[in-house]
């Protein structure tokens, strides 16, 4: 997620109809031993009528500096927000992802977002996620996010803790779960 998901200053989980935005990431892995991996990835959000948003985004990946730039993911995201921002507590949006991947299984994300303000300068984001892999392993993975935040600077910069847990099993293996979780500022 991103912190203009989670802690929307629009006050919207999707983008408003006819507006178009263009967001760019990069990542830097460094593991402990062996190359590094550099990941770009461009997004385009398209907001739609009756408070839908399309998302296309482009992946590419760099494994080491001898490696190739490869295209390793083309995404494509359909968010649908129940009702206009404060109409139903927590705002919640629908989100479907169809992901293919140039060097593994495709699979399908399924969210529920939920978010809101509850107070002048604090906030709330929670993403409920079942992420399946289409081929391959048949790896699920059961996902829940939870943040909080308190804007100390007009909206441009806030204090706050992010918490991800996750269960992940294979075909192979439905029930018996690999466990993680992640808790940080």
């Amino acid at each position: 997620w991103t912190a203009k998901r989670l802690f929307p200053t629009t006050r919207v989980y999707v983008v408003p109809e006819g507006k178009i935005e263009f967001e760019h990431w990069t990542r830097v892995k460094v593991p402990d031993e062996g190359s590094s991996e550099v990941e770009t990835q461009y997004e385009i959000e398209i907001g739609l009528p009756h408070r839908f948003q399309l998302d296309l985004y482009h992946v590419t990946s760099k494994q080491g500096s001898e490696g190739e730039l490869d295209v390793s993911e083309q995404k494509y995201e359909l968010r649908y927000a129940l009702a206009d921002w404060g109409e139903i507590w927590l705002n919640p949006t629908l989100y479907f992802e169809y992901v293919s991947r140039d060097a593994q299984a495709d699979k399908l994300e399924y969210k529920l977002l939920l978010g809101d303000e509850w107070s002048e300068g604090w906030h709330f984001g929670s993403n409920l996620v079942l992420e399946h892999e289409l081929d391959g392993a048949g790896e699920n993975e059961y996902e829940l996010t939870l943040g909080v935040s308190h804007t100390l600077l007009d909206e441009t910069f806030a204090l706050g803790f992010e918490t991800k847990a996750a269960l992940v099993d294979t075909h192979a293996d439905r029930g018996d779960y690999e466990r993680s979780l992640e808790i940080g500022p």
